[in-house]
């Protein structure tokens, strides 16, 4: 009986030891660093002043400010200044700061207008509607914007974050939006574990490797051209017409955000029928698979990243070539208040 216990008591001792190297490794060699937090107002978003260091199909490197995303604060006089929001694309941790295309999007506005022009980069990766609409609300409007830029998917405006922790929530009430704290058992239990969760290095990468098991992405990754799995299946079940009927919720969003100067710009090209629903709000609408076309009949496919060899975000030329193009048809949309 003491053999048994003192072999159990060796493995707990080692295991916690194991973890403790680990978790010492990865954070001092800055292999991965923890970043996310849920803020209890904003929702999912960057802890502040905090590294960041992601190895995606490229990689990246940055620092967060106090207000837990990439930029300057601090609004200079006669600077019209644009907020950007967006998912991982608009996030863009897969280049470094300056290749990134709000980088390259603020450097040739500020070339074509009269207007010093600063971007500010709220994108985060796996948001959705409610999400940006909340951090549109909770966090951006403390910074004195001129206009409010929204980068989309068609389905973005259809997905919805059931099942996906958070710590605030969007609901619809007395003809409006309201924003109210998630009292649900699971964010209580991230609260009490909150310390260990925001900092811990190694819980980070397990919970990474988690994603990826469920995306169902972790043995291609490992295996690389050893994996002759099923190939990943793209669809969504989503029925042929799912953007004729967007949620109530959905719609009040849209209608809040057409009361700003606001622009939508779609990756590739809007669905028809969700720009019929959108026409009615006045939002301008711009489009992009024209430039990502040009990429590929000169030989380039904007998502592939040839030292990686994955198919996934845009890659350097394509975030070059989507930042230069969206910025000539912003341009007109900057105007002295």
């Amino acid at each position: 009986m003491r053999t048994f216990l003192y072999k159990i008591l060796s493995f707990i001792v080692g295991f916690f030891l194991i973890t403790v190297c680990i978790e010492v490794f990865l954070k001092f060699s800055e292999i991965k660093l923890p970043f996310k937090t849920l803020d209890p107002k904003i929702g999912k978003t960057y802890q502040s002043n905090s590294l960041i260091n992601e190895t995606k199909e490229g990689f990246y490197m940055g620092k967060t400010n106090e207000y837990g995303f990439i930029g300057n604060i601090n609004k200079k006089e006669n600077t019209f200044r644009i907020a950007l929001f967006g998912d991982s694309f608009t996030e863009g941790f897969q280049v470094f700061e300056p290749y990134k295309f709000s980088r390259v999007l603020e450097k040739s506005i500020n070339e074509n207008s009269k207007l010093k022009v600063e971007i500010l980069n709220f994108g985060i990766s796996n948001v959705v509607l409610p999400e940006i609409y909340i951090r549109k609300k909770r966090l951006a409007e403390k910074f004195d914007i001129d206009l409010f830029v929204y980068v989309f998917d068609s389905y973005d405006f259809f997905f919805q974050p059931e099942g996906i922790l958070n710590s605030v929530e969007l609901i619809e009430k007395d003809n409006g939006l309201s924003i109210i704290p998630n009292t649900s058992k699971s964010y209580q239990l991230y609260q009490k574990a909150k310390p260990i969760i925001d900092n811990s290095s190694y819980i980070n990468f397990a919970f990474d490797g988690y994603l990826l098991v469920r995306r169902g992405q972790a043995f291609p990754k490992l295996f690389d051209k050893l994996y002759s799995g099923n190939t990943v299946n793209n669809s969504t079940g989503i029925s042929n017409n799912p953007f004729e009927n967007l949620t109530p919720k959905y719609l009040k969003i849209i209608s809040e955000m057409a009361k700003d100067n606001t622009v939508f710009i779609f990756r590739e090209n809007a669905d028809g029928k969700l720009k019929s629903t959108i026409a009615p709000y006045n939002i301008p609408i711009i489009e992009t698979e024209e430039v990502l076309n040009n990429l590929r009949q000169n030989g380039v496919n904007p998502y592939y990243w040839e030292s990686t060899q994955t198919i996934g975000h845009f890659n350097y030329m394509a975030n070059h070539a989507f930042g230069n193009y969206i910025s000539d048809k912003l341009v007109p949309f900057i105007k002295k208040k």
